[in-house]
């Protein structure tokens, strides 16, 4: 990965964690009501839709949200409404049980309806965001639920897999997902690994700007990020 786009990915998914700022400076970030929602539209704001060829809908992350607002619990409890309302998905990013992706659901719909059209699953995905996505903000679904609520046969459930709109969680149960997400998920865990197990030289967020270098390249290492403690 090139200098400039290693740096581009560290910063928007990172979102670097902000020092106090000195002289009552407010993060303009946090924005002045507070709120979930204000935090998640501005990381999609800051989502790098070209390094993936606008093909994914922008994702904030749940630890992302955190790292913008001063209560986890008021953070939880606005997206959760969020939820409810139908405005956000949440979806399991695959690698961690707590990585949870937040994305506006009109932006979801939009993107899935874009990679799907003309493909043999297509009907199954429009289905899909016809009659489950307005009726059920969950994150996973359950194989009772799909058949006897929904009305979705075996087939098009498996459909939807390959669509890469469902995931399988376990026998009988799926995972919301978003088709071509795996790329995503590659660049977060190659910028998100080095910074969740710091090097002993790299304890302190003022000290990863002076001792965070690779030895091959002598390149800035990523500085600690807002997400993962």
């Amino acid at each position: 990965m090139s200098r400039k786009r290693h740096r581009l990915v560290s910063e928007t998914f990172g979102l670097k964690r902000r020092r106090e700022r000195e002289d009552g400076e407010v993060d303009p970030l946090r924005g002045e009501s507070g709120s979930a929602r204000a935090a998640v539209a501005e990381l999609v704001r800051l989502f790098p839709r070209g390094l993936f060829e606008d093909a994914l809908p922008p994702i904030a992350l749940r630890s992302q949200v955190y790292s913008l607002l001063p209560d986890r619990t008021v953070a939880d409890r606005q997206l959760k409404e969020l939820q409810e309302q139908g405005e956000i998905r949440v979806v399991q990013l695959g690698f961690d049980l707590d990585a949870h992706g937040i994305i506006f659901t009109e932006d979801y719909r939009t993107k899935v309806l874009k990679a799907c059209d003309g493909r043999p699953y297509a009907g199954a995905v429009q289905k899909f965001l016809a009659s489950v996505l307005p009726a059920c903000g969950d994150l996973s679904f359950q194989q009772d639920q799909m058949t006897k609520t929904f009305g979705f046969k075996d087939p098009e459930i498996t459909q939807l897999v390959n669509a890469g709109v469902l995931t399988v969680r376990d026998a009988g149960s799926w995972w919301l997902a978003v088709p071509g997400a795996g790329k995503f998920i590659k660049y977060f865990v190659k910028v998100s690994l080095p910074l969740l197990e710091p090097s002993s030289a790299c304890q302190r967020p003022e000290d990863s700007a002076r001792h965070c270098t690779s030895p091959q390249s002598g390149e800035e290492g990523p500085r600690r990020a807002a997400y993962g403690g």
